[in-house]
């Protein structure tokens, strides 16, 4: 499944931006979500597999901050997205560019 230009979450919509390499990168990281900008950003290097567990942990990121006020941990998100994507690698889903 190609990864959307947008997202809604809570009413919000979020634009998803796929290729901010060089920001991100010098940041060391794969992907990032700013609730103020309602923006999700995420780098192109990376493998199919690895970008889409990176779009899944980015939007529950974006649900956390909208549903539940941010109370998720960074590792609590990370947990979540694992599980998540494993759920749906082996339902045939998978985010790609």
């Amino acid at each position: 499944m190609k990864i959307p230009d947008k997202i809604l979450v809570g009413g919000h919509t979020y634009e998803v931006v796929v290729g901010n390499d060089r920001g991100l990168e010098s940041e060391g990281l794969r992907g990032s979500h700013s609730g103020f900008l309602r923006k999700i950003e995420l780098r192109s290097e990376m493998s199919d597999e690895e970008l889409s567990c990176t779009f899944i942990h980015e939007v529950l990121h974006a649900i956390n901050e909208v549903y539940i006020n941010s109370v998720l941990i960074e590792r609590e998100v990370d947990g979540l997205a694992n599980g998540f994507h494993q759920v749906l690698e082996q339902l045939g889903v998978r985010f790609t560019k």
